[in-house]
């Protein structure tokens, strides 16, 4: 509900300072303070505050942006597209705090707030910037807070992205107020590295929730994408990071894209499946006595042998099967297609895929019709499209 994503997104503010984007430079910014306004508790917590109103300055932005985005955004999660690319964002930014790739703060950041003189100012704008600098590190509940606010009404956005400014923005405010609390800020040390890591596989859990939330059919692609984007993101790990030279990081860069855009089509459109606009009008799932059925009422049959596991049976399906041609002429003919399916446990379609003298898929049996039955035309392993339309040639009548 909505109560408890503003509770999560409290929690997920506070988090973000704890990672190791920020953390280190958390007690250099308060003792910031202390410098600029000596020991004068009325000016400390005018710094803390102009600290902490910067940073909700830059979540009430980004709030802003996502209520104007916001309007027509529940619809985006019916949109395959929209939900995998939420999935990629979550996986990437789990695998970079498990240290696959590292995502560089841009220089302009710390030269912005060096070259302002007024402490105020100064302040103001490294509240701002504090954001800017924590959006390397995400913490687990900042996923699904964020795919739980872009679907709702423009001012619950904007609730929920304040909420996690608040949460970034007071241990700022507390600690300048009481700056004796300074000394119990956690020193950066080897315990960042672990705690890096604990939210990195937590990103992956969440990443592995919101695959479950696809439909069925887009599971396996979307799991083939990630690994793919993850090769991706391993090269840029390797060859886009700051020690590389200009050339190596816009060739990683670029190498990332391609390789990311070729994982997305490989998964989706070349493997998925047959072509939606192409129905065959007569199929059912496969039993004996519906295809004893079949061969009683003079039609053809083909029964196709597959299963979820066999990446094989999905290409050859779509390439040789779920064809304009061989569709057309199934439906022509009013043949019937069954699916035997071998993905779990189904002892009819084993004995019969035996009896057939095979014990391996991808396999296709063209039944004819009448006395012919028991002859039927087996393809198997990888067939082509003309196979199929010369064994419905051959099992046709004269």
């Amino acid at each position: 509900g909505i109560i408890q994503a503003v509770l999560f997104g409290l929690i997920a503010g506070l988090i973000l300072n704890f990672m190791p984007c920020v953390l280190p430079v958390v007690s250099l910014k308060l003792m910031g303070f202390v410098r600029h306004a000596g020991e004068q508790r009325g000016a400390l917590v005018r710094l803390g505050l102009l600290f902490s109103f910067g940073i909700l300055t830059s979540f009430a932005v980004l709030a802003a942006l996502g209520s104007f985005l916001g309007y027509n955004w529940g619809e985006l999660f019916q949109k395959r597209l929209f939900l995998v690319g939420m999935i990629a964002v979550i996986f990437a930014m789990g695998l970079s705090l498990l240290g696959v790739f590292t995502l560089g703060v841009p220089s302009f950041a710390s030269r912005a707030s060096r070259d302002i003189g007024n402490s105020y100012i100064d302040s103001y704008v490294k509240g701002m910037l504090a954001t800017l600098l924590a959006t390397p590190c995400s913490g687990p509940f900042l996923g699904g807070t964020l795919a739980f606010a872009f679907t709702q009404p423009p001012p619950v956005i904007f609730a929920i992205f304040m909420s996690i400014g608040v949460g970034m923005a007071l241990p700022y405010f507390v600690l300048a107020a009481a700056p004796e609390l300074i000394r119990f800020v956690p020193r950066p040390g080897d315990w960042m590295i672990v705690f890096e890591q604990i939210m990195g596989l937590l990103l992956l859990g969440t990443t592995v929730y919101l695959v479950g939330i696809l439909h069925a059919d887009s599971v396996m692609p979307a799991l083939w994408f990630l690994f793919v984007l993850s090769l991706g993101l391993w090269q840029f790990g390797r060859f886009g990071n700051i020690t590389r030279s200009a050339r190596t990081r816009v060739v990683s860069i670029a190498a990332l894209v391609v390789i990311a855009s070729a994982g997305y089509w490989l998964s989706f459109e070349a493997f998925e499946g047959g072509d939606k606009h192409i129905v065959v009008a007569s199929q059912t799932d496969f039993s004996m006595e519906a295809l004893e059925a079949n061969r009683d009422a003079g039609r053809i049959s083909i029964v196709k042998f597959t299963a979820d596991w066999c990446p094989n049976c999905v290409l050859v399906e779509k390439t040789s099967l779920y064809t304009p041609d061989v569709v057309a002429r199934i439906n022509e003919d009013s043949i019937t297609l069954f699916t035997a399916d071998l993905t779990r446990e189904n002892s009819a379609a084993q004995n019969l895929l035996r009896a057939l003298g095979s014990r391996s898929i991808p396999f296709l049996a063209v039944f004819p019709p009448g006395k012919h039955f028991n002859e039927p035309v087996c393809l198997r392993d990888i067939y082509s499209k003309k196979n199929v339309l010369d064994a419905i040639r051959l099992v046709s009548p004269p």
